[in-house]
């Protein structure tokens, strides 16, 4: 049996909260088997757990940063509904996909800092200091 680190952080977060498998896995509505199988990597993270647990447990922002990132290492592929993207995006997501593995880091990183700028353009946005 072979744990994944997501798998570690859920224990840890157990343990802390004095907490055996079936108790977490009441509060997630799932079984214990279910849960047993994402901390051996055997099943898919449920996307959702990302923003439950932290929110269930009351996780620090560090500590929810880091079960995130701790997902994000298991994923090993992803799925994109394009029904609804423009020629001029499906293009570059199809560039970037078949370049991906050849980018170095420092491109990867501009690419991500770029990204990263648009969000908060994005979120700022939104905001309504009303």
């Amino acid at each position: 049996m072979t744990v994944t680190n997501f798998g570690k952080i859920l224990r840890k977060i157990r343990i802390d909260h004095n907490e055996v498998l079936l108790d977490m896995a009441n509060k997630l509505e799932v079984t214990a088997s279910f849960l047993s199988a994402i901390e051996n990597g055997k099943r898919n993270i449920p996307p959702a757990w990302l923003d439950l647990l932290p929110s269930i447990y009351s996780l620090p922002k560090k500590s929810a940063d880091e079960l995130r990132q701790a997902a994000m290492a298991q994923v090993t592929s992803v799925k994109l509904n394009l029904n609804k993207t423009n020629a001029k995006s499906k293009d570059f997501i199809f560039a970037f996909a078949r370049q991906m593995e050849e980018l170095d880091d420092t491109t990867l990183e501009r690419l991500k800092a770029i990204l990263a700028r648009k969000e908060k353009t994005k979120c700022s946005k939104k905001t309504d200091f009303r």
